[in-house]
């Protein structure tokens, strides 16, 4: 295959286009005042990711203009009504959470990708994450969008391939180490989910 040489590099900025975000027409006029960021629905294989993104998902909703309850107050509350993981939530409705949480507002997670892949000559770095807004009121949804970023890497030569593979298990050890996971990717994820998402004013 020597057609097959060099380095093809996928950035997630050019290529992965998401969805238009939903946003209620009632948005402005059910803004809510407190919000409980909800324990994150895991469909990926990986236990550090959805922490990790819900912790950043407050930091953003906090930048956003949202009044966010700490963590900590309300995972408490969550586990006294037998829930521990975002999976578990579909059994109760907005209203019942909201009540016990004493929110305006729920802000409702998924990790739909958070994979690393790592055989030299072929590396992949992927994470998508959609978030919805509701009403604790209402159970209207105000409003959901999704963002996706990937970085792939396609190496033709065996030495590239080699260096490839020893730095991508070097870069995943560090960001196992300080508990941050495909951290830019991460980031480029919400960047993009957030893009449209209508700020709090």
């Amino acid at each position: 295959m020597k057609w097959f040489v060099g380095l093809l590099v996928i950035m997630s900025g050019g290529c992965v286009s998401a969805p238009q975000p939903y946003v209620s027409a009632q948005f402005y006029s059910q803004i809510p005042r407190s919000v409980a960021v909800l324990p994150f629905e895991n469909q990926s294989l990986d236990l550090m990711g959805p922490e990790m993104l819900r912790k950043m998902t407050v930091q953003r909703l906090g930048f956003w203009g949202y009044t966010i309850v700490p963590l900590e107050q309300s995972d408490a509350k969550l586990q006294g009504m037998g829930i521990t993981d975002g999976g578990q939530l579909k059994s109760l409705s907005p209203q019942e959470i909201g009540k016990q949480l004493g929110v305006e507002g729920l802000c409702y997670g998924t990790v739909e990708q958070f994979s690393f892949q790592n055989v030299g000559f072929y590396l992949k770095r992927s994470v998508g994450v959609r978030l919805k807004l509701v009403s604790a009121l209402s159970g209207e949804r105000l409003w959901e969008g999704s963002g996706e970023a990937r970085v792939v890497e396609v190496h033709g030569k065996k030495d590239k391939a080699e260096r490839a593979f020893v730095r991508g298990l070097a870069q995943k050890a560090a960001e196992n180490m300080f508990k941050s996971p495909l951290k830019p990717e991460a980031n480029e994820a919400l960047d993009r989910l957030f893009l449209k998402i209508p700020r709090r004013q």
